[in-house]
């Protein structure tokens, strides 16, 4: 279904409002005048407007007015941005873990992730890591010394072991985002479904065969669908978030959660509809928390030591160095 902007939510509320004054007004009368009489006995005050009695047409309207007006206002507190403008950002990410380690891609193949590459992404036509061997195995070969065997062992190397774990930050945050993004499909997608639904059941409330509506709120697991696609292998950090899943099936876990909404009244309808917005801010809320303990869980992982290119010392160290001490450090390799 896709996005939906405040406008249209707010059209939708306001829909489901009107239809529910109309058919309190046309086919619940009895209800509504006893409904009236109660909330002006709670707040005491006599149901008769300065002009006659509260049974005049429009003063009833008024009322209902006061019990729905706040449907739009369920509706439009989805104001979202639409989620199609983060991918953008997350191919970003993906293109930086796919420059970094090109067989980045190859991990997730098989899972519902797959192939998240852009076709454009641009990665080195020799992989970092190779080129560091290239280094110490060509240009290396002609210098030797303490500063040689210092920038190989102190810089390269740990140069070269920091790029695994930055392909793998990156790849963290694109699916951590793509599961963000997945939370706010979802919930476009399900919130505009409960509103067809609400006014599919206030249409059919007193035909000669009414129904229940029935929303699949996939917001419920959203997140973890996405989450639980990382593949355990070939990124050394992927199977914590599956550990964290312990004991939970993998089709319950990510299995939506079918809901009615239904009633015999109005009011009944309405009460449905609002449990099912429920229903969808406590899963906003759940799968949310699922990306934070996703991202605390990694963190323990990825350490910034782990990620930070060391300052090639043995070098730079070397800037204000005296002639012979130079001579010595960048002496070449002897030939034989």
């Amino acid at each position: 279904m896709g996005y939906h902007s405040v406008a249209e939510l707010g059209q939708l509320g306001g829909q489901i409002r009107d239809k529910a004054i109309d058919v309190c007004f046309r086919r619940e009368i009895v209800e509504t005048m006893n409904r009236i009489r109660e909330v002006a006995e709670e707040e005491g005050v006599p149901p008769v407007d300065e002009g006659g009695p509260v049974l005049d047409e429009a003063r009833i309207k008024w009322r209902l007015h006061q019990f729905y007006d706040y449907i739009p206002d369920l509706f439009t507190q989805f104001d979202y941005p639409d989620p199609a403008k983060m991918q953008g950002c997350i191919g970003s990410l993906w293109s930086v873990a796919y420059a970094l380690v090109p067989e980045t891609l190859g991990h997730f193949a098989n899972t519902p992730l797959k192939d998240p590459i852009p076709a454009n992404a641009w990665h080195l036509k020799d992989s970092v890591s190779s080129r560091i061997g290239q280094i110490e195995g060509n240009l290396l070969s002609y210098w030797e010394g303490d500063a040689a065997d210092g920038f190989k062992n102190e810089y390269l190397d740990r140069l070269k072991s920091t790029v695994g774990p930055q392909a793998g930050l990156a790849a963290v945050l694109a699916v951590a985002l793509a599961a963000h993004q997945r939370i706010r499909q979802t919930t476009f997608d399900n919130i505009w479904d409960v509103g067809q639904q609400t006014l599919a059941a206030l249409n059919g409330l007193y035909s000669s065969n009414p129904g229940s509506g029935k929303v699949v709120l996939s917001v419920l697991t959203s997140a973890i669908s996405v989450l639980m696609a990382i593949p355990t292998d070939g990124l050394s950090f992927a199977g914590l978030y599956g550990l964290g899943m312990a004991g939970v099936g993998l089709a319950d876990a990510v299995a939506a959660s079918t809901k009615l909404i239904s009633g015999g009244t109005v009011q009944s309808v309405i009460n449905s509809m609002s449990d099912r917005i429920a229903d969808i801010l406590t899963g906003i809320e759940q799968q949310e928390q699922e990306i934070c303990d996703f991202l605390d869980k990694i963190s323990t992982q990825l350490r910034p030591e782990d990620l930070t290119v060391p300052s090639p010392k043995p070098v730079t160290d070397l800037a204000g160095a005296d002639v012979n001490t130079l001579r010595a450090k960048f002496s070449g390799r002897p030939t034989s």
